[in-house]
């Protein structure tokens, strides 16, 4: 007989994110295929093309996985208050999921289920070429803007399943904080 699949299809309610559209095998409870689109375009398509079942474990994947509790605690609530920055403007539904800062790198990563991007925020020294940089790979954006702040030359990437229009928006919308050294 014919495979039972369930379909899922995730349609964004504003252009800010991606759709989603995943495959689902009914008997085995596996992802099939599962694709990113924008509009009607197919940005990715990850389909699984074998699949090798092992009986020798002792404990299903199932009972692994809800040995760790995870508390709300594990998310930060707020920015991080050493970062000289913070986004003016997310898209709904997105919330922050980390925020560090790495041998002068300052990041904030926002998910809201489905996608998540990373904005990071650097100085680097001497002058830096003003202007934008664009590279998709899939549904994968990388965007970045040199550009004059108040803080003098700064660098803002942002990386992460996102329309380009969504990482022109979070960049433009960056307010620099009062505390910043």
């Amino acid at each position: 007989g014919a495979d039972q699949v369930t379909i899922i299809t995730a349609l964004p309610k504003d252009l800010y994110r991606h759709g989603f559209q995943v495959v689902i095998d009914e008997v085995n409870a596996i992802v099939l295929r599962s694709t990113t689109f924008s509009g009607g375009n197919a940005l990715e398509n990850v389909e699984l093309r074998a699949l090798s079942l092992a009986s020798e474990s002792s404990k299903s994947p199932t009972e692994v996985a809800l040995n760790r509790d995870v508390s709300e605690t594990d998310l930060p609530s707020s920015p991080d208050p050493d970062l000289s920055w913070l986004l003016g403007w997310v898209p709904a539904g997105f919330e922050l999921a980390s925020s560090s800062l790495t041998r002068g790198v300052q990041t904030q990563t926002y998910t809201d289920g489905l996608s998540t991007f990373s904005v990071f925020v650097e100085y680097p020294n001497g002058d830096i070429r003003l202007g934008e940089g664009v590279v998709n790979r899939g549904a994968t954006l990388a965007y970045t803007r040199g550009m004059q702040s108040q803080e003098g030359a700064t660098l803002i990437s942002v990386i992460g399943e996102i329309p380009v229009n969504t990482a022109r928006m979070l960049v433009e919308g960056v307010k620099w904080s009062a505390n910043a050294e």
